[in-house]
């Protein structure tokens, strides 16, 4: 039976959308907090107008009209509102084209909510047995695992084999280093972070991130180029504090112990950067906006 679409004039469409701008928002479900309640009270019949061909000439909007009321969807799941989700997904479903994947994963995302991790599990290892490249299924069936503390290798393998088919997924690569430090794979974290770089090589933050993780590792050499490319990218806001006390760590440990650099530079290349690190870290606490018990802490562990 075909879906009666009620006529809806343009105003109210316009009100619709900046009511509940923040939940339809692609990609920022997690956003929306408990101010949207209105997403629960949104007419199952503003759903319906991505699907009929009654809707006034807006047929070309129906991508966009169905990617919104997903979104809907999801945010009504995130404030409580499951009778709303309800009559959300039906309204979806109901137009959708039979064996919708994204219907299915709207109802995985439904027994999410309601607990029954098991029956979602299983749900999204369907979705994944009948398209292996539904990308969304996939990363929450590893999101469901990960969640899990016994089930947190399996998400893990889960994981790198997704990222063997979307290799330039970066949320995932930093999932990964997260998942692999949790259970103290540092050789996989540290590979995980080099891909991240590698995929945002201007990204400073995810550079200081990896260099730390190699100096932890007692690869002080290393970490000293990530902290270096991290300043020179930072160059135009000043550097970055925690990449100049990175750079001090690493070029410390590297005068106090050669053997673990992993080349043989001049030492004084290591003395040289050691003292632009302290000079630099000085500077920054020399500033009026500093507090002055920091600065003497600082002062003083510099001069050690």
């Amino acid at each position: 039976m075909a879906t009666q679409v009620q006529p809806v004039d343009d105003a109210t469409l316009a009100y619709v959308n900046s009511s509940v701008e923040v939940a339809l928002r692609p990609g920022a479900e997690s956003e929306v907090g408990g101010g949207s309640a209105v997403l629960g009270v949104l007419p199952v019949s503003l759903l319906r107008i991505a699907f009929g061909a009654a809707a006034g000439g807006r047929a070309a909007r129906t991508a966009e009209r169905l990617g919104q009321s997903e979104h809907a969807a999801v945010a009504q799941l995130q404030i409580g509102a499951a009778a709303a989700f309800d009559a959300t997904l039906a309204a979806i479903a109901g137009a959708a084209p039979r064996g919708s994947l994204r219907v299915q994963k709207l109802r995985a995302l439904g027994r999410e909510a309601a607990g029954e991790a098991a029956a979602a599990d299983a749900a999204y290892a369907a979705i994944a047995a009948a398209d292996e490249t539904y990308a969304p299924a996939l990363k929450r069936r590893v999101a469901l695992l990960a969640a899990h503390r016994d089930s947190r290798p399996d998400a893990v393998a889960l994981l790198v084999a997704y990222l063997d088919a979307f290799h330039a997924d970066l949320e995932a690569w930093l999932f990964l280093a997260h998942l692999a430090l949790a259970q103290r794979l540092v050789q996989l974290a540290v590979f995980a972070l080099e891909e991240a770089v590698l995929l945002a090589p201007f990204n400073f933050l995810l550079q200081i991130r990896l260099a730390e993780l190699l100096l932890a590792t007692n690869s002080p050499a290393l970490a000293v180029k990530y902290f270096c490319s991290a300043l020179e990218i930072s160059v135009l806001v000043g550097g970055h504090l925690r990449a100049w006390y990175g750079l001090k760590s690493a070029t410390q440990s590297l005068i106090d112990d050669p053997a673990s650099a992993d080349s043989n530079p001049d030492s004084n290349d290591w003395a040289a950067l050691n003292s632009l690190a302290n000079e630099r870290i000085a500077k920054i606490y020399a500033s009026p906006k500093a507090a002055p018990t920091s600065a003497r802490v600082v002062e003083r562990w510099l001069s050690e």
